[in-house]
């Protein structure tokens, strides 16, 4: 499951969070160069980025699922067509970072 992955994830950016913001303290402390730990900053936002683009794929798969169970003489064309333009417009909200992720590629 990609949520229960993100949680253990989200764990140990936090870990590496915590340990980072010691370390500036730290260096702080002893009037050093004070690091900006870049590549942790980048883990967070690619987890957010990620956070979000899984929140849209199921966003995107619970519409699809209701429209499969929707009997052919009861679809409304007008109206599937203003969801599927409704989903276009969340996909096109995401960070453009999220598209390099294969999981975007199968959304």
């Amino acid at each position: 499951n990609a949520y229960s992955l993100l949680d253990r994830f989200h764990h140990d950016v936090a870990k590496l969070e915590k340990e980072t913001a010691a370390l500036v303290r730290k260096e702080r402390l002893f009037d050093m160069l004070v690091s900006e730990y870049k590549v942790v900053k980048a883990c967070r936002q690619d987890l957010e980025g990620l956070k979000d683009l899984w929140d849209t794929i199921s966003y995107v798969n619970n519409h699809l699922d209701e429209w499969k169970q929707q009997p052919w003489h009861e679809v409304i064309v007008d109206s599937m067509e203003m969801g599927v333009r409704a989903l276009r417009t969340e996909v096109q909200k995401l960070d453009k970072r999220v598209k390099l992720f294969g999981a975007y590629e199968g959304l």
